[in-house]
């Protein structure tokens, strides 16, 4: 059994293909779309074991930049790396590859960002608990329930069809004007994972901004704001033609537009957690803070 140790080759197409192989095996995607669309930036660095030609066990590091909002309402330029896509074959599960890999990660960054996290389950937190992980706490974001929307010219139309509109989506995303209270300045190549089908991505002329929601069964998820300039949510949601009695925010708005939010302890159903590493993470509970939807890797 030959074992290798690689990181950093997301651009050599052998050895790309062989983290797809894995990928498609444990989480069903791949990353064939999203790399030759010229969505990869190279902020995501893969850490891998390979045996015998074949990849199988993965961790990446993915560097995270933040402009995030204080106590005293002061912006602050934070600098992250976020661990993702851990896996692992099952035949080579529990012989330490995951954790090895992660330890990598550790040694290479934690002296050069502001901190390290993850998402997991909780039935890791042993695991990440021994590597130096502590479990934080994240605020889930809705309209409050009193709070009636009104619909004002809503004009929100889809994008997918439009190259036009497709082509300006991509140089706004760019452009990553902050309209949250805890935004993903480098948010492109994580931003182009989740919408690069354009599926749920919206246009509204009267705005000069994008949206990119669902909605299911009279539920809306706004999960990202993407303008040239600072765009309220509330205007956002009275543009937006779909019927809907609930709204859930993948963000921390702005403060001009908190009064109208309920922010909850993030208690997930599949008991899906932040795990961090770094004082400076602490910030995040602090401030009532959510990771951004599109920024989880």
């Amino acid at each position: 059994m030959m074992e290798h140790f690689i990181k950093d080759y997301f651009n050599d197409d052998a050895k790309r293909t062989l983290l797809n192989s894995l990928t498609r095996e444990i989480y069903g995607f791949d990353f064939t779309d999203w790399y030759n669309n010229g969505y990869y930036t190279g902020e995501y660095i893969p850490y891998s074991i390979e045996i015998d030609g074949k990849i199988i066990s993965n961790a990446s590091a993915n560097i995270m930049k933040f402009s995030q909002i204080n106590l005293d309402g002061e912006y602050k330029e934070r600098s992250y790396i976020q661990i993702g896509t851990v896996m692992t074959l099952p035949e080579y599960r529990r012989m330490g590859f995951a954790g090895r890999l992660i330890k990598e990660i550790i040694k290479d960054y934690r002296d050069t960002c502001d901190g390290i996290y993850l998402f997991a389950n909780l039935s890791a937190l042993n695991f990440y608990e021994d590597l130096g992980f502590w479990k934080s706490m994240q605020y889930k974001v809705s309209v409050k329930k009193n709070i009636v929307i009104e619909k004002k010219d809503a004009d929100f139309i889809e994008i997918r069809k439009n190259k036009e509109k497709r082509e300006n989506y991509l140089a706004m995303v760019k452009l990553t004007t902050c309209n949250s209270s805890f935004e993903q300045t480098n948010k492109f190549g994580l931003q182009m994972f989740y919408t690069g089908d354009f599926q749920n991505v919206y246009y509204s002329k009267s705005l000069n901004c994008f949206a990119c929601y669902e909605c299911n069964e009279k539920t809306l998820y706004l999960n990202s704001i993407i303008a040239d300039k600072e765009t309220s949510v509330r205007d956002v949601l009275a543009k937006i033609p779909d019927t809907f009695d609930r709204v859930i925010i993948g963000f921390t708005p702005k403060k001009f537009d908190l009064d109208i939010f309920d922010l909850e302890e993030y208690d997930s159903a599949d008991n899906y957690r932040l795990f961090c590493m770094g004082n400076i993470l602490k910030e995040i509970e602090e401030n009532k803070l959510y990771f951004p939807e599109y920024s989880h890797a």
